[in-house]
């Protein structure tokens, strides 16, 4: 918000010079990103954070300053004015989202150029002058932070105003020109055919007043912060008015407004006739009390603050203060909910600076989240296995969700996205892995091995997932000649990641997937696989990417304590076993018995050869398996193996139908 500090000078006597004041400022919270000169005029361009809407106005800003200068805050003075016209017909029909509305008309007015000081001080705060009645709309709004809006009555059909939900496709040729589709969602203000605005947005251009206009109605209305803002995002428009909406601004301040806004067009139109105002307030606001509690500030803020004190600053800042500390919120102060803020408000005129350093004194009491440490547990593996962590925003677009199979009705839609490209919760880690993979190799990194842990979303389910990607290759380096990454690698780093948190092989499952080639379930608990030619396509990759995602939740499950054992001193006795197995037999399944028959003496189980062709029947496969025996405690005979061996051959016959070879 630009500030000049000539307009400041309106509501407080100040005489500190711009870098002084933007001191002040810091010390209350207020940010000055800078200072300018425009014509000889010092304006400040303040930040304001979102919950102080009721310094979005020239007035507010010097309610802050002139408390903590403890000045005295000037206040408009009007004449009373003869009322010679009815008070206009308005009707609320969506009292939630417009919980009060006034309307004044104002007949007999005389659109021209404004006045050389109104026009200045327009400029100066960044707005463009237009005419006298509508400059003095935006006046309002700049001086005491109120939006208002004027429209042409003589414009409105059957001269009503009623406030109501816009109707499907429905449009509005707004003041800047551009022509918006409205739904159900949005509020409109409208007359008896059409709408003629969009609440707490814009104008419409048909309504507008013009120099030809000589009756105006003035509207001052509250509207529902929430819902400005979601018009907002969806119409793609942001207004000065709408800007002040989002924030809250002072619900019990609108009939103050219109009177100013009178004040000011008899000043330039004496002869205009002002009607009554027209104020829909069904259900006015509660006055709301806060207890503060004197201890209670001191023991937060770690200070000495007197209870004077404490009453004093409060007044300064408009607050009611009695007696016994039952403190009154000023309605233009919305976000104060809780005597936690009312500390702060303390604080701030107190001074940051003059709060001393100290350490608080409290017993720590270490919690640990199995869930979280078994995520560091992953991540440490995987760092290891050599792949780089990405972080991703957890959201996708309509288009990606139908490339990767997933319907609409199992995913969960965001109310306000960011884009209309990433406006839905992701259920899979792999379309921005994608994603990621896309935007490097377009920037030539084209050698990517990247994984990323986070949560994925669907209708009824949240889960913490493990997913990686592959892409391109291992470049030739000193160590030996670079290759191209294999289905094989992703599988490699899976069954790391099985053998440090289950101890055990994963159980790799041929299965189909839309999205992948060769695809197979790991274990129940993921998939993995090869990126499908429409993916390379999408994503314009240069080759395969290798994928894979695992649910971690149900990988927990399967984790087990690391145990460590002693190295036998003994020796063991290698042999090859060969079997005869029929195709869709498992080679898991197999090692699963040949180790449930050692006694717990198979050390290790590895299947090193696959044949199949001449010699070998049609609908089975030759597979040879290396197994280690050893035992712990003593050296293993021969004779004590082939027994061992053969109980794996019968048990494997009675299961599969194998056959030694």
């Amino acid at each position: 918000m630009k500030l000049p500090m000539l307009w400041l000078s309106d509501w407080i006597d100040c005489r500190l010079t711009p870098v002084e004041l933007r001191d002040a400022f810091t010390a209350l919270g207020l940010e000055v990103s800078g200072i300018s000169d425009v014509e000889g005029e010092s304006v400040l361009d303040l930040e304001i954070t979102v919950n102080r809407g009721d310094a979005l106005s020239v007035r507010g800003i010097a309610r802050d300053i002139s408390a903590l200068l403890k000045l005295q805050l000037k206040e408009p003075k009007f004449d009373s004015v003869s009322l010679l016209n009815a008070p206009p017909k308005i009707r609320i029909e969506e009292q939630a989202l417009c919980p009060r509305y006034t309307g004044r008309l104002i007949l007999g007015v005389r659109p021209t150029e404004s006045s050389d000081w109104m026009k200045k001080r327009l400029h100066l705060a960044g707005i463009r002058p237009v005419n006298n009645i509508v400059d003095i709309t935006n006046y309002i709004l700049m001086d005491i932070g109120h939006p208002m809006h004027s429209f042409d009555y003589d414009k409105l059909i059957g001269g009503e105003i009623i406030i109501r939900r816009a109707k499907k496709e429905e449009e509005l040729l707004a003041l800047d020109g551009r022509v918006y589709k409205l739904d159900e969602d949005i509020l409109v203000i409208a007359d008896k055919e059409r709408p003629v605005a969009i609440a707490g947005m814009i104008g419409g251009q048909e309504t507008a007043v013009t120099s030809k206009t000589k009756n105006i109605l003035l509207e001052v209305a509250y509207f529902d912060p929430i819902l400005i803002r979601r018009t907002s995002k969806k119409l793609g428009i942001t207004t000065e008015s709408s800007f002040r909406f989002e924030r809250m601004i002072d619900l019990e301040g609108l009939v103050f407004a219109q009177d100013y806004a009178t004040h000011l067009i008899l000043g330039l139109c004496p002869e205009a006739n002002v009607g009554e105002i027209a104020d829909l307030y069904p259900f006015p606001i509660k006055e709301r009390l806060v207890v503060l509690r004197p201890d209670r500030v001191n023991k937060v803020l770690g200070t000495s603050i007197e209870q004077e004190a404490m009453k004093e600053t409060l007044s300064r800042l408009g607050f009611g203060v009695s007696e016994d500390l039952n403190i009154k919120i000023p309605s233009f102060r919305g976000e104060i909910e809780r005597e936690i803020d009312l500390i702060e408000e303390i604080a701030r005129l107190y001074g940051y600076e003059r709060i001393g350093e100290t350490m608080p004194v409290s017993p720590v009491t270490a919690h640990f989240n199995k869930e979280y440490q078994f995520i560091e547990r992953i991540l440490e593996i995987m760092v290891g296995c050599g792949p780089l962590e990405v972080i991703n925003v957890s959201f996708v677009g309509k288009e990606t969700l139908t490339l990767f199979g997933f319907e609409e009705k199992e995913i969960t839609g965001l109310l306000s996205p960011l884009s209309t490209d990433k406006c839905f919760l992701s259920p899979s880690l792999i379309p921005n892995l994608l994603e990621t993979a896309q935007f490097n190799i377009s920037r030539s990194n084209k050698n990517l091995c990247l994984f990323e842990i986070g949560k994925c979303f669907l209708r009824k389910d949240e889960r913490w997932s493990l997913g990686g990607i592959m892409v391109g290759g291992i470049e030739k380096n000193w160590a030996g000649e670079g290759r191209t990454y294999l289905l094989a690698d992703i599988f490699g780093v899976i069954k790391r990641l099985f053998a440090e948190i289950v101890g055990d092989e994963p159980e790799f499952i041929q299965s189909k997937s839309g999205f992948l080639r060769h695809c197979v379930k790991v274990s129940d608990i993921g998939i993995a696989g090869m990126g499908s030619n429409e993916i390379i396509d999408h994503f314009q990759l240069p080759s395969p990417p290798f994928l894979f995602e695992l649910d971690l939740s149900k990988l927990l499950t399967l984790s087990r304590r690391k145990r460590y054992k002693e190295i036998s001193r003994y020796p063991g006795i290698k042999i090859d076993l060969s079997l005869l197995v029929k195709k869709g037999i498992k080679s898991g399944a197999i090692a699963r018995v040949i180790k449930d028959t050692s006694n717990g003496l198979a050390e290790e189980i590895r299947l090193y050869d696959l044949y199949e062709g001449r010699s070998v029947p049609s609908g089975f496969s030759a597979q040879t398996y290396s197994i280690l025996y050893q035992n712990s405690q003593r050296t293993l005979m021969m004779d004590e193996v082939e027994k061992i061996r053969d109980e794996a051959v019968k048990k494997l016959k009675e299961m599969f139908g194998v056959e030694i070879r």
